[in-house]
């Protein structure tokens, strides 16, 4: 599958931690967490288009299959599969939103941790913080099972180094933004099951009817070439479900790395292991689309 590509840049995150800048508090880290939170949000949403994309395939040939057995496929077949499919989708779409204000939000903090932030950043704090609140109503009407599982969170004592309109704002906003990236964690381990579920019966049919079936024909194959990249392909496809679960790793790695700035600790470790494995999944996406 072809999924249109943006540049990544991460060498400015990479060149912070190599100077040693983010462990020079208090800046520097939301500086360091700001970057990296917009990586993340570009990540997620490459690992979610490919995600989307692959979940439409996989339903795809699940029709094809039920019309080469049967000779029809019923409409209430069709209309079960598709209203399955939109749901997810829904969902992706919803992520992709959530993963965006979340970084938003990060840049906004390091606005906030200047002496000399504009007035206005407290406003736009508070609208991203209201449109969070807004997405997490539709996430909650759509699938409140999700609300469900997340575990209730301590409150974390913010620390006194930190400035003192930061450290208000962390007060009252910590709750929520960690609920958020439990969230995030939560949705892309199920996004991520259903994906290795499409996959794998992509996989299966992809193989049952491109491969096996004009291979054990008596008709010679119409193109050897285009035989083996079939076979390929089939063979290949269910790798492409660990994007996800790297995905969902990075949002837990980007709860911790927030969780330990609340207190005043160097998040320097914490962020480098989540500019690895946003780098990891960039990597993998890219092999996929090459």
């Amino acid at each position: 599958m072809n999924i249109p590509r943006s540049p990544l840049i991460i060498p400015a995150i990479s060149l912070l931690l190599m100077s040693g800048c983010v462990t020079a508090p208090p800046k520097s880290e939301y500086t360091a967490l700001a970057q990296a939170g917009s990586d993340y949000a570009v990540a997620v949403d490459k690992v979610l288009t490919a995600a989307g994309a692959a979940h439409v395939d996989a339903t795809s040939w699940s029709l094809v299959q039920v019309k080469d057995m049967a000779g029809v496929v019923s409409a209430e077949k069709y209309s079960t599969l598709a209203e399955k499919e939109k749901k997810l989708l829904m969902t992706m779409r919803q992520l992709k939103e959530s993963t965006q204000l979340l970084a938003d939000y990060f840049a906004q903090l390091e606005l906030l941790s200047s002496a000399d932030a504009p007035g206005e950043t407290k406003d736009a704090v508070g609208h991203l913080v209201d449109s969070m609140n807004k997405l997490a109503d539709e996430v909650h009407v759509a699938s409140p099972e999700l609300f469900k599982a997340l575990p209730q969170l301590a409150k974390i004592a913010v620390s006194t180094r930190i400035d003192a309109a930061l450290q208000r704002e962390l007060t009252a906003r910590q709750t929520l933004i960690r609920t958020q990236m439990l969230l995030h964690e939560q949705l892309l381990k199920e996004v991520g099951e259903n994906l290795a579920s499409s996959l794998t019966t992509e996989a299966a049919l992809r193989d049952e009817l491109l491969v096996r079936k004009p291979l054990l024909s008596e008709k010679p194959l119409d193109s050897p070439e285009d035989w083996v990249a079939k076979r390929r392909t089939a063979m290949l496809l269910a790798e492409e479900s660990k994007d996800v679960k790297d995905a969902s790793k990075a949002a837990e790695e980007m709860r911790l790395a927030f969780e330990q700035l609340l207190t005043g600790k160097d998040v320097e470790n914490r962020i480098r292991a989540l500019v690895g494995r946003i780098r990891n999944i960039l990597t993998a996406i890219h092999a996929v689309n090459s």
